[in-house]
């Protein structure tokens, strides 16, 4: 059963593809003419039945009575999109989605396109931006995020009745080639890896840099971790915590700053696992942990002490960008390459690929919930793996081919 036919006026019940039902009603028009409709899901079919029933009824004893939002009569895209951010997106992601779909719609959507009225809106409109937004050189990833950021909200309008069809379903996603190039030098060789950690060493943030290296750890995911998530004594993290900077509500300043830091549980159970320590990220930790207990000492009652592994000399919580600036600094210092602090998870897994670990230990370490994904973003490894199995193969044939007279 997919979907209940009724005469109008008494609602209908239909199956979506997850296997949820789906009762509304019609309680007639918006202020922009507009069919409204009230819907609910429900799990168990005759859950929406009895729902529906309710809601009927209600409706013959209050006949006259409608809710209608306040809407514009003529609803501009831009209009749209700023009721989408606030009515349907915030009060439903975390703070960092909401953020991510603010910029996207307020830097890319809203300059080009909100002034077009959303029932005049046309694929062609859409298809010519993002085509733009390519050119201009935005990467591959940042138009998919504004093609899915534009079908979302066109998505919401269509249930909503503001619109017939979302057309940004028909939309062309834009794609270029990458640099190859730049592709291969996103991560370091095990000789750069050795001199930067060389001249890390005499850095006081160096445990986060080993951290990365040592353990494939999401950025966010160091800033988060607290001592009570590492067991020394059985060696291993257990990760459960994200850190993610967020602006402030309604923008305000706060000591200097219109963001703050908050903690985050992981979106995904992939992403809390655990993650087991070598012996000399158990010494680095170790000899860290001193050097804490002396901050602290140092500091006095200056000392915040909010329990993460990585901080400042007053304890509080290292910034992801100030955490960047001194990667960039000891970059220089060691004359490497400017890397992206996001590298040194990149490092981590192609190394451990170079030596062999099985792509599905290494997804379980990092967190990665599809082998497919990992493959794409961290199986393109360098000429030397490739030179190394080539190798392997000629190897084997030496050792189980008869010596001829054409080769050995």
């Amino acid at each position: 059963m997919s979907r209940e036919r009724n005469h109008k006026g008494e609602g209908s019940i239909y199956q979506r593809k997850d296997g949820y039902w789906i009762a509304q009603i019609y309680v007639g028009k918006k202020a922009n003419g507009k069919h409204d409709y009230k819907r609910k899901s429900f799990k168990d079919y005759d859950d929406a039945v009895a729902w529906k029933a309710t809601v009927l009824a209600d409706q013959q004893l209050q006949p006259n009575i409608i809710t209608v939002p306040d809407l514009p009569k003529e609803l501009s895209f831009s209009d749209w999109l700023d009721l989408w951010l606030k009515d349907h997106v915030k009060p439903n992601v975390r703070p960092r989605t909401w953020e991510n779909h603010s910029y996207i719609v307020n830097n890319h959507l809203k300059p080009t396109l909100g002034h077009c009225s959303l029932t005049a809106l046309e694929t062609s409109q859409l298809q010519t931006l993002l085509n733009d937004k390519l050119q201009s050189g935005l990467s591959n990833r940042m138009v998919e995020l504004i093609l899915i950021t534009a079908r979302s909200a066109l998505r919401k309008a269509v249930e909503e009745g503001h619109v017939m069809v979302n057309i940004a379903d028909t939309v062309h996603k834009p794609r270029k080639e990458e640099d190859n190039a730049n592709t291969d030098m996103a991560y370091m060789s095990p000789t750069e890896m050795a001199t930067f950690l060389a001249i890390a060493k005499e850095d006081r943030l160096c445990i986060a840099f080993q951290l990365l290296l040592g353990t494939g750890l999401r950025v966010g995911e160091l800033l988060a971790l607290r001592w009570d998530d590492v067991d020394l004594d059985k060696k291993f993290i257990d990760l459960r915590l994200s850190a993610v900077r967020v602006r402030n509500d309604d923008d305000t300043v706060v000591n200097g700053n219109n963001y703050k830091v908050i903690l985050q549980e992981a979106n995904r159970k992939d992403h809390q696992r655990q993650i087991p320590l070598n012996s000399h990220l158990i010494k680095a930790l170790q000899r860290w942990k001193v050097y804490q207990d002396y901050d602290r000492q140092l500091a006095g009652e200056q000392y915040v002490d909010t329990g993460f592994v990585i901080t400042t000399s007053k304890g509080t919580a290292v910034l992801q960008r100030n955490l960047t600036r001194k990667f960039h600094q000891l970059l220089a210092k060691s004359n490497l390459p400017l890397y992206s602090l996001f590298s040194l998870r990149k490092t981590f897994a192609v190394h451990l690929l170079e030596m062999e670990v099985r792509p599905e230990v290494i997804q379980e370490l990092m967190g990665i919930d599809s082998l497919d994904y990992f493959m794409e973003k961290y199986g393109c490894v360098s000429q030397r793996l490739k030179v190394n199995a080539v190798e392997k193969i000629g190897v084997a044939m030496r050792e189980n081919s008869r010596v001829t007279a054409w080769g050995s």
